[in-house]
């Protein structure tokens, strides 16, 4: 998703409106992701995990353990159903698939590096363990799952 400052960050979609995300006018709520950068590589390689809202309090009605951007236009979620992956802990990393989805609709900032990294080779040959399913899409989604925003 595009965040107000224009930064692009990854984030699961939590609150989708009545009526499903897929009117323009649509606005959901987008729990934040952190991305660790894997080194060397740029992009969103690397893991991702739920960005800690310091002004948490457990007392305080409607407060988030996690980062969440309240009333995200539809306009501003870059890659719907972005499809991660918790390969060999609980961090996530980005699908490949979903890594080419953003770098289509953003090729100056998201290009893809060449050679592929390690990390996401065995994706290349099919022997993925995703835990998404479907397939990432450049523009009009469903709003489900993950979405690629500028978290």
């Amino acid at each position: 998703m595009r965040k107000v400052d224009g930064a692009v960050v990854l984030g699961r979609v939590v609150n989708v409106p009545y009526g499903g995300a897929m009117a323009d006018e649509a606005e959901m709520d987008v729990t934040e992701y952190e991305h660790t950068p894997q080194q060397g590589v740029p992009g969103f390689f690397g893991t991702f995990l739920p960005k800690t809202n310091a002004q948490f309090n457990r007392s305080v009605a409607g407060s988030s353990k996690f980062v969440r951007h309240r009333h995200v236009a539809r306009k501003d979620i870059i890659v719907c159903n972005v499809q991660t992956e918790t390969p060999k802990s609980e961090d996530l990393h980005v699908h490949l698939e979903s890594l080419r989805a953003l770098a289509v609709a953003l090729p100056s900032a998201f290009g893809m590096p060449h050679p592929i990294p390690e990390s996401h080779i065995a994706e290349m040959r099919g022997n993925s363990g995703a835990a998404g399913q479907g397939s990432a899409s450049v523009g009009r989604g469903r709003g489900r799952g993950g979405a690629a925003s500028g978290s």
